[in-house]
């Protein structure tokens, strides 16, 4: 699923090339994404110009001139493409959007069905039920902040840091990454966290969320450009987990687990403890 990094680079990529477009028409090839009441309100874009591209946690909206935006939720396979207007669309394309002067469509590909597609006011937009019950975007909070934010809390951490009404935009992946960084196992209870480790979590969470969003390109993520991105982080399976391992002291002795929050991978730590393994392809750690 693509997580805030990921959406984050789509949004920059599409931003400069959407920007200025006047809407031609929406087309809709899956009747069930948009309900049958919504459908005169997304026709009644045709015509409007798109004025800005932003992100909210894992969604993009697509602001439009006439106070409206599109919002997109690309859930664990959405895609938003540009594609030349004359390319047939596959079976899992489920909505194009034309526009005026331009040999490309703006299309919501999606193979798993699970992404959604909503217009809401663009004024209100942080009123609208998919965006009001979000946490504070992660860039938002300073270390302290973090730390008061979780104040008061109990359970594990992680399914704390996938918690959406609690902190926007972190997900399995990204939480594992932070983990790691911070020196914490992902089943580590809150109340057992000193105040020193939480500060420490709270500053390595904008850090490790903010550098995939640069402007490395790796296969993943797919942008509007149709070019592939990706964070400079790998995930593996848990049968390659122990050779993948890149802490050379615990080669061969990692463990992978499930949990409630997801696959959670752990290496020894020369404490004794555990911490999450940090599984990318570059061999540099942050800590």
């Amino acid at each position: 699923m693509p997580e805030l990094p990921e959406v984050e680079t789509i949004v920059r990529s599409l931003r400069p090339r959407l920007t200025g477009l006047r809407i031609e028409g929406l087309k809709a090839l899956l009747p069930s994404l948009i309900r049958e009441k919504e459908r005169p309100r997304f026709e009644g874009l045709a015509g409007a110009r798109i004025t800005g591209l932003r992100r909210r946690g894992k969604m993009i909206l697509i602001d439009c001139s006439g106070g409206r935006s599109l919002l997109f939720h690309l859930k664990m396979t959405g895609r938003l493409l540009l594609c030349p207007k004359n390319t047939p669309p596959d079976k899992h394309t489920h909505l194009i959007i034309s526009f005026r002067r331009t040999s490309r469509d703006l299309r919501f590909r999606d193979v798993r069905k699970f992404g959604f597609v909503c217009l809401i006011e663009t004024g209100r937009a942080a009123e609208a039920p998919e965006v009001s019950r979000l946490g504070p975007e992660p860039f938002d909070l300073d270390a302290t902040g973090f730390r008061h934010l979780l104040a008061g809390r109990r359970g594990r951490i992680k399914p704390l840091l996938l918690n959406q009404n609690l902190i926007a935009g972190i997900g399995n992946i990204y939480a594992d990454e932070i983990l790691f960084a911070s020196g914490i196992h992902p089943q580590s209870t809150i109340e057992n966290l000193s105040r020193r480790r939480l500060l420490r979590l709270g500053e390595m969470v904008p850090l490790i969320l903010e550098r995939p969003s640069g402007s490395r390109e790796q296969p993943s993520a797919t942008t509007g450009t149709g070019r592939d991105w990706k964070a400079p982080f790998r995930t593996i399976s848990a049968s390659t987990a122990a050779r993948a391992c890149p802490v050379p002291a615990a080669a061969g002795r990692s463990a992978a687990s499930a949990s409630p929050a997801g696959a959670v991978f752990s290496v020894p730590a020369a404490s004794g403890g555990n911490k999450p393994a940090r599984l990318f392809d570059r061999g540099e750690l942050l800590v």
